[in-house]
């Protein structure tokens, strides 16, 4: 299989990943920020929505941990993995509060953590854009620059 069929089929991975898919099935996503000591710190994260493999958006809470060390350090690693494949993305985070962006990105489910829904001052998202992946798909591994 060819390189490029790999990277499509990398990005219906990810795509497949996302609440706002309506393939999604509740798959795993692995989110990897660096701590206050510069220790990885690694949670499973929902992606709300992926374009390609480039861009993808996920709501969190603005005094969490994972929140707190982005804004020391924005660079991260998202990970897709199952017995067939493991997607890795390495890029940078940007924090987003604007109403527009998390009306966009509000999904069933994300209420259970907001009282003040859409609006609620801690909810925001975090918009991740990769630089460079590294897939392992059918025995085959590609890395390139996004």
């Amino acid at each position: 299989m060819q390189d490029t069929q790999l990277k499509q089929q990398a990005i219906h991975i990810v795509a497949n990943h996302t609440v706002k898919n309506a393939e999604y099935k509740g798959e795993i996503c692995v989110m990897t920020v660096i701590d206050a000591k510069g220790y990885p710190q690694s949670s499973v994260i929902t992606p709300a929505k992926s374009d390609g493999l480039q861009t993808l958006w996920f709501c969190s809470n603005l005094d969490s941990a994972k929140v707190a060390f982005l804004k020391q350090n924005n660079r991260t690693n998202v990970c897709f993995s199952s017995t067939e494949y493991s997607i890795s993305l390495v890029g940078e985070v940007e924090i987003l509060t604007d109403a527009q962006t998390k009306k966009d990105m509000w999904y069933k489910g994300v209420e259970d953590y907001y009282q003040n829904g859409v609006t609620d001052p801690l909810y925001c998202v975090l918009k991740f854009t990769a630089q460079n992946y590294d897939f392992f798909i059918e025995g085959k591994r590609v890395r390139g620059t996004i």
